[in-house]
């Protein structure tokens, strides 16, 4: 009859739409995890209200933003408190000579300043929405890597240590968090499964736009791209030596290396702009991080300043701390650091026995020294937990470990989950976690 449909054409659109279900399966379970931690993160926050109250009313007065009905301040305003405030005081203002803001790496503000201009210079909803997506995007990019790299049910279970983290909230929240997550898990998804030089040299440069640590994204860059290369390399049988070293020179000798320069071509770009543009001394950024405290310090000096909390009840003991002193931060600081060393040794022994790509190890290896080379004067490990949020192989490690140990599985989970909910309250609070 005329009119109607052919048999071939809607079998043909049956077969299309079920192979785009099947491929954009754990897409859906990602968006669905990510309303589902959105919606209990609000609810453990108004919990953490009833039990705990606190006036928050002068959270922003600091910062000069828009006062919110109580309300929209508490369920809203909550996730723009400390840090975040700086993000959407730049979006906002630019960069001011006289703020120290240009601790503050320039990547995050400016996506948050354009979505805030097409929302009604709203950037607290900017913010928000931006998060949102990335946290999105970090939980599919997470599983799709380690899928490539391991088995999907790994995936799966890296994905859930993620989401389970003490601290996971943060990448709900006005930090770059979720944003530096998801352009290293690109990163190393163009260098490990793509090979697309270029486009991975791009996302390293625009990680060391968003935090410091992205710059050294070029050691792992470096380790992956001279590996590919060298493996290219192929001769005969009975090949004098001689010809073997200068193929190998002339596979290392290619136009793509030059993508490894790129974080360090946008960084010295972003300091020429900020003498020329801003009007501040070659040094500013050096300055300002020295207006927070941080300075050069030797790594092992940082991890022992950084567990002399487990030695001490308090600033009579314990000199360092005797300026800022609050026992739940430092503590969890403190653990945060343990977990991070452990992590790292644990990483090693993994590397060793070919179970983890030592680009993983070198990833780890440079995130967790430079916060170590870098100490705040009195807390020399602040926020450690959010740096630790951000190494993506710990979840890996420690989802290997789960299919190990049923025992560890739970206890792991369990462990993380309560703790994470304790910190939300503390963060719904108006209290510093990391």
């Amino acid at each position: 009859m005329a009119g109607l449909v052919p048999l071939r054409h809607v079998v043909l659109a049956r077969t299309i739409w079920h192979q785009l279900r099947e491929k954009l399966t754990f897409e859906v379970e990602a968006f669905k995890i990510v309303v589902a931690l959105r919606v209990g993160f609000i609810l453990l926050a108004v919990l953490a209200w009833v039990l705990y109250p606190k006036d928050l009313s002068g959270v922003f007065s600091d910062f000069a933003l828009p006062d919110f009905p109580v309300w929209h301040n508490r369920l809203l305003g909550m996730w723009g408190t400390w840090d975040a405030s700086w993000y959407m005081q730049i979006a906002d203002q630019g960069y001011l000579a006289d703020t120290n803001s240009l601790a503050f790496f320039p990547l995050y503000p400016l996506l948050v300043s354009l979505v805030g201009r097409l929302l009604g210079n709203s950037y607290l909803l900017a913010g928000l929405l931006i998060s949102t997506v990335l946290a999105w995007a970090s939980l599919v990019l997470l599983h799709r890597l380690v899928t490539f790299d391991f088995q999907p049910h790994l995936a799966r279970r890296a994905v859930l240590y993620l989401c389970a983290f003490p601290v996971a909230f943060y990448l709900f929240a006005i930090y770059t968090e979720a944003l530096y997550l998801v352009l290293v898990l690109l990163f190393f998804l163009m260098i490990r499964q793509r090979h697309q030089w270029w486009w991975a040299g791009l996302l390293a440069a625009l990680a060391a736009l968003t935090r410091s640590p992205g710059v050294l994204l070029i050691i792992p860059f470096a380790w992956e791209w001279s590996r590919y290369q060298l493996s290219t390399v192929v001769l005969q049988p009975g090949t004098d030596t001689s010809f073997l070293w200068k193929a190998k020179l002339r596979a290392l000798l290619k136009p793509s290396a030059l993508a490894l320069a790129l974080p360090l071509l946008v960084l010295l770009g972003w300091n020429v702009y900020q003498q020329l543009v801003l009007n501040v001394p070659a040094d500013a950024l050096l300055q300002a991080q020295a207006h927070w405290q941080r300075s050069f310090a030797w790594p092992w000096t940082t991890i022992v300043d950084g567990l002399r909390v487990f030695f001490s009840p308090g600033p009579a003991g314990l000199p360092i701390f005797s300026i800022s002193w609050d026992m739940p931060k430092h503590l969890l600081d403190a653990v945060f650091l343990v977990l991070g060393l452990v992590s790292l040794a644990y990483a090693c022994w993994e590397c060793w026995r070919r179970r983890l790509p030592f680009s993983y190890l070198l990833f780890m290896g440079t995130n967790i020294l430079l916060p170590l080379l870098t100490p705040v004067r009195h807390e020399p490990v602040q926020s450690f937990p959010r740096f630790i949020l951000v190494i993506f192989p710990i979840f890996i490690l420690l989802a290997q470990l789960s299919l190990r140990s049923r025992w560890w599985y739970y206890f792991s989970i369990c462990t993380s989950v309560a703790l994470q909910a304790l910190l939300l309250a503390r963060f719904a609070n108006g209290f510093w976690v990391a």
